[in-house]
């Protein structure tokens, strides 16, 4: 099988790169980095920030754009420090009292919903799944990739958007340069009277990050970054909430959380985003 674009991961970046690609009338194949049996399981409480102009795009490309309707639209930030040798924390704003639009957060699992029905409906992606990759082979004008089945796809350029085939990444011959941050992040959803739902807020401290993302009315997100060994990872959900609530009162009221995943938290760069024919996109 022949394509002009083969593509392996199953992110958000790995799929509107496909449905870009398929728009500008060129063939691809979407090989998946999941494992179909354990799919359930990849669900995911994490949002992501798209800003007005990537929505702007994405209305380009997308057939369902209404999607974003649904979401808040952000038009400030608020960003905490709090200093040991200042007896407050300092603040700074970012278009704060401003009408114009900075983007909206939006819910990952709905995006990639709407994400994978518009991939269905485009002729000129084929979707390979639970069948990883084995094997690559580059050549000045293709690169040929052998699937578990012993399929083979021949395609002008190799999109990688997923390091979990670490035989890939070493085929790619692309250097990494990683570092182990120490830190987790907790990523917690939950309702609450949200005071301002067009901010976001973010509180860095000696020890700790918190983000406070605000997606629709009543709904946000919290990604609240912590060194491994601190005992909020020893917190339940009752005491959890009974800590945002302090934290977060002044933007906050009544939060109860929905639910809680914990994120290692790990650096890593490329040196180089591409290698012959081979090209990195997206984390």
């Amino acid at each position: 099988m022949v394509y002009d674009f083969a593509i392996y991961g199953s992110g958000i970046s790995a799929k509107i790169t496909a449905i870009a690609l398929a728009k500008n009338n060129f063939s691809v194949c979407l090989i998946s980095d999941i494992d179909i049996n354990q799919t359930k399981s990849t669900t995911s409480n994490l949002v992501t920030f798209l800003s007005t102009g990537s929505i702007n795009y994405l209305q380009n490309i997308l057939n369902f754009s209404e999607i974003f309707n649904k979401f808040e639209t952000i038009k400030s930030i608020i960003c905490e420090f709090d200093i040991k040798d200042r007896n407050k924390p300092q603040t700074f704003s970012f278009n704060e009292n401003q009408e114009q639009s900075l983007g909206k957060i939006i819910n990952n699992n709905y995006f990639d919903d709407c994400l994978n029905n518009e991939i269905e409906n485009q002729s000129s992606i084929l979707q390979i799944k639970n069948n990883d990759i084995t094997h690559i082979e580059q050549s000045l004008s293709q690169i040929q990739v052998m699937l578990q089945n012993n399929t083979q796809i021949n395609a002008t350029l190799f999109i990688l958007s997923s390091t979990k085939n670490k035989s890939i990444v070493k085929n790619s011959e692309i250097q990494f340069i990683e570092q182990d941050f120490n830190q987790d992040a907790l990523s917690i959803l939950f309702n609450a009277d949200i005071e301002k739902t067009d901010c976001a807020f973010q509180k860095f401290s000696s020890d700790s990050s918190l983000a406070l993302l605000p997606f629709q009315k009543n709904q946000a997100s919290v990604v609240w970054s912590i060194k491994r060994n601190s005992n909020t990872f020893k917190m339940n959900n009752n005491e959890l909430q009974i800590e945002l609530n302090k934290k977060l009162k002044k933007y906050v009221k009544n939060l109860e959380i929905i639910n809680t995943e914990r994120h290692k938290l790990k650096f890593r760069y490329a040196k180089k985003l591409f290698k012959h024919n081979i090209v990195l996109i997206g984390n």
